[in-house]
């Protein structure tokens, strides 16, 4: 058996000259402290963290829709509808949110309570998107604010799903109303949906 130095391993253009032979050899031999930096409990923030990967799933696909809904419904580009759903998103006091909830025509759709919903979501969707880390960083060591924190994740991904719901069913039902197949709505809203991902 061959046996090589530990020089042949070392690439040619690797300087050690300056180097001090066991400069940290005593520090080694007390022993060596490992402090704990972080007191999460793993299996907590792995939890937390796909709760919350669900909750941003949903708030998305809800976005889509809106993107969708607003494209087809007010026969408007899939870039400005895109730049209204981010402005109701973004902006739910500024008057966006009744672009859609106030069309002529529409408002028999929309109940208060409807509108309430919305703004609520556009609200949780920003903590979501904006807020949450700094949430998740500040209550993972503390048991109570977690569950409070899984509650209203899990609320904000079952409020997305049904707002993304509903949302389909008054555009599906507003198309149908318009002469279009249910073809034509699918082949169009996908159409609409991967532009507006693509962009």
């Amino acid at each position: 058996m061959k046996h090589h130095s530990d020089d042949e391993d070392l690439p040619k253009d690797i300087d050690f000259s300056g180097g001090i032979r066991g400069k940290y050899v005593d520090r080694y031999r007390e022993g060596v402290s490992v402090r704990e930096i972080n007191t999460v409990d793993p299996v907590r923030f792995r939890e937390i963290q796909s709760r919350l990967g669900y909750a941003l799933w949903h708030a998305q696909a809800f976005e889509r829709t809106l993107v969708i809904h607003l494209s087809l419904l007010f026969e408007i580009p899939p870039r400005v509808a895109g730049a209204e759903a981010l402005q109701m998103l973004e902006d739910h006091t500024s008057g966006a949110v009744e672009r859609i909830t106030q069309q002529p025509g529409l408002e028999r759709d929309f109940s208060e309570d409807l509108d309430r919903r919305l703004r609520s979501f556009f609200r949780e969707r920003n903590w979501l998107v904006h807020r949450s880390r700094f949430q998740l960083e500040a209550v993972l060591s503390e048991a109570g604010r977690v569950e409070a924190l899984t509650r209203r994740l899990e609320f904000l991904a079952d409020e997305a799903q049904y707002l993304n719901h509903w949302l389909n069913a008054l555009l599906e039902h507003r198309l149908l109303e318009r002469g279009l197949t249910e073809h034509e709505i699918t082949s169009r809203a996908r159409e609409v949906g991967d532009f507006w991902a693509a962009a």
